[in-house]
């Protein structure tokens, strides 16, 4: 018996398996997407993957056990490969289909020899062989044309009229079903995905001399990462990078930007990765009096914007057999909290990860049909505010103490606010975190209280070697504020707020200092905190906003305060001994300090404009005297 469509007559890949079918049935449509669009789907297909795509009306009268079919591509599900196994019924059955051909963008061919109730599979009561093949062809129009077909063998004779009979007719419905929903599928619109409103706020400044690269500076035990003749083997640490990138796919992607009226810019995949230019490694002029040096001549440099904006430093010529390494990426791939994720991801002991498929960039069209979608239902937000005053005004009563408290009050103009330079000076600070924390609880405050306290007494010794008042207008402090709710993990992207903190620079004690900081921030925590997006939602306006930044009147320094790892990273194998955090700089503001706490250290980075803050160590020996300080104090409670 056999059913073949029009035009789809002949030999397909696969006919092979099954010699001397009893039963031959043949369909085939065509889909509004290429064959490299459409693959993705196919390989997804299986029980408890992304099903086989029939009408959700079938699954519950014939499958009332499966997971509805999926309505986008899964990536976990993308590396099907020759001989793995597709379920096609709950786990105890045993139904499923192996794969016996695979070319990805031209055909699928599964087989099966399961599909009977195991018992009589067991007794050898009957027996049947089955192939599906799914093959794939480019058509006029940048279209596909499908065509599915499946051949049966079966034992004994009454299976095979069963077949006929039974399985011939429902196939009917089945696979009507199943290619109409692959129809509806394949011919969506190819996902675009565009950077935010807050991303591109994290571009434009590069524009005006501020790079807004955010990066990490590592030491680590180093000696097994050299060869036998002493050489550093930089080829480990790309191998050690490489097996991990999977877990941080934002790595392997770039920034397009399409043409006019075609919307912002996208991420778009890179066809292949090129570590030879990620990883490299660099000897340290000075050993360890140079290594900060050496990282701040590293930061200087563009990251080149055709290439994934992320790029490691093997920095050798360390004493005592360490290594250090400067791993560094663009801010608008995600902010603090996530670029902590995304390195706890690309550090770690190897991995077995599969890679996910390189999705083809969008096409014109694509991003034509994206980009009026998107203004659609921007102006649908607009229309929606509009007509629920109600709750549009609620959101901005909600909103407005932050902006009340960030952009009313005016810091005091002091010589740390002037026109950014394009080099930076770094100074190092590490404590205890126990110690730290310690400190925190003791005057009911967080860890972040503690580093503003010390900040405080750095900028009171600052001010005052300069011969500044300290007992006027506060010095206040930028502090973003994570504002991640759903997302999390390597691939979240940029959601901060903000938080304006004034410094109490004219008390000398610093836990007094601390006593003071900890309600107020606790209090300015409670409310909420809009991000840019939400404060300016038009694009232009915050670009054309964005030079302003170089004479702001409502911040002095900046502060940025991450949790990082628990527990103890590697580097290629190598168990990495310390972590320190490198910020950028923005508008006006010359000196700025970062945070990270890291397996049980906390370790600081001042991060300053050399002709704004040619006296940073002064302002660092405060920092690191009125930490200390409180540690001591905290100990001293504990005794």
């Amino acid at each position: 018996m056999s059913l073949t469509g029009r035009g789809v007559a002949g030999e397909l890949p696969g006919d092979g398996l099954v010699r001397d079918p009893q039963v031959v049935v043949t369909r085939s449509t065509v889909l509004a997407a290429p064959p490299e669009r459409v693959w993705p789907w196919l390989v997804q297909v299986g029980w408890h993957r992304g099903g086989w795509y029939t009408a959700r009306w079938v699954d519950r009268l014939l499958f009332p056990a499966n997971l509805p079919s999926a309505t986008r591509v899964r990536p976990e599900l993308q590396h099907l490969a020759v001989g793995d196994f597709v379920p096609d019924g709950p786990p105890e059955t045993g139904c499923g289909f192996v794969v016996e051909e695979l070319v990805p963008d031209h055909h699928l061919v599964l087989r099966s020899t399961t599909h009977l109730p195991k018992r009589w599979r067991d007794k050898e009561i009957a027996a049947a062989e089955w192939s599906w093949s799914f093959t794939l062809a480019p058509a006029p129009g940048n279209r596909t044309r499908l065509v599915f077909r499946w051949r049966l063998h079966a034992r004994p004779w009454w299976l095979v009229a069963a077949a006929r009979g039974l399985v011939v007719p429902a196939d009917v419905v089945m696979s009507w079903s199943m290619l109409r929903g692959l129809r509806r599928r394949a011919g969506q619109p190819a996902v675009v995905d565009r950077l935010t409103m807050q991303d591109l706020s994290m571009l434009w400044p590069d524009e005006l001399g501020w790079p807004q690269d955010i990066g990490v500076l590592g030491i680590v035990e180093g000696r097994e990462l050299f060869d036998h003749s002493g050489r550093f083997d930089v080829d480990r640490v790309r191998r050690a990078v490489r097996c991990r990138l999977p877990l941080v796919p934002r790595f392997g992607q770039v920034v397009h930007t399409p043409r006019a009226g075609l919307g912002r810019p996208v991420w778009v995949d890179v066809p292949s990765l090129d570590l030879a230019h990620h990883v490299r490694v660099v000897d340290v002029p000075g050993g360890d009096d140079g290594l900060l040096d050496a990282v701040e001549r590293l930061r200087r440099r563009p990251l080149d914007r055709s290439r994934p904006l992320w790029e490691v430093w093997c920095l050798t010529g360390l004493g005592g057999g360490r290594v250090g390494f400067f791993l560094r990426a663009h801010h608008v791939i995600t902010d603090g909290l996530g670029g902590v994720a995304k390195l706890a991801a690309l550090l770690g002991p190897p991995v077995d990860v599969a890679v996910a498929a390189v999705r083809p960039a969008p096409s014109a069209r694509d991003l034509l049909a994206d980009n009026l979608r998107g203004r659609g239902a921007g102006l649908a937000h607009t229309v929606a505010a509009a007509l629920h005053p109600v709750r549009t005004s609620q959101r901005l009563r909600e909103a407005w103490p932050a902006l009340h408290d960030t952009l009313a009050a005016k810091a005091p103009r002091i010589e740390l606010n002037r026109p950014l330079g394009t080099h930076r000076t770094l100074r190092t600070v590490s404590a205890d975190l126990a110690e730290i924390t310690a400190a925190a609880h003791a005057h009911r405050g967080t860890v972040n209280d503690v580093l503003l306290a010390a900040i405080a007494g750095g900028l009171r010794d600052l001010l005052l070697a300069r011969g500044d008042r300290v007992d006027d207008l506060p010095p206040r402090a930028y502090v973003p504020v994570a504002l991640h709710r759903e997302e999390t993990g390597p691939q979240r992207g940029n959601a901060d707020g903000l938080m304006v903190v004034p410094l109490p620079t004219a008390t000398t004690d610093v836990a007094e200092r601390l006593r003071r900081i900890a309600p107020d921030t606790a209090r300015r925590r409670r409310v909420a905190h809009p991000s840019t997006g939400f404060v300016l939602r038009s694009g232009a306006i915050q670009r054309a906003l964005l030079p302003l930044m170089a004479d702001q009147r409502w911040a002095n320094t900046y502060v940025a305060n991450v949790p990082g790892p628990t527990r103890p990273l590697v580097f290629a194998g190598a168990p990495v001994h310390e972590l320190y955090p490198v910020a950028p700089l923005l508008g006006n503001v010359t000196l700025g300090v970062a945070a990270l706490s890291y397996a049980g250290r906390f370790a600081v980075t001042v991060i300053a404009d050399p002709d704004a803050v040619p006296d940073v160590d002064t302002f660092t020996t405060g920092l690191r005297r009125d930490l200390e300080a409180l540690c001591r104090e905290a100990g001293q409670r504990q005794d």
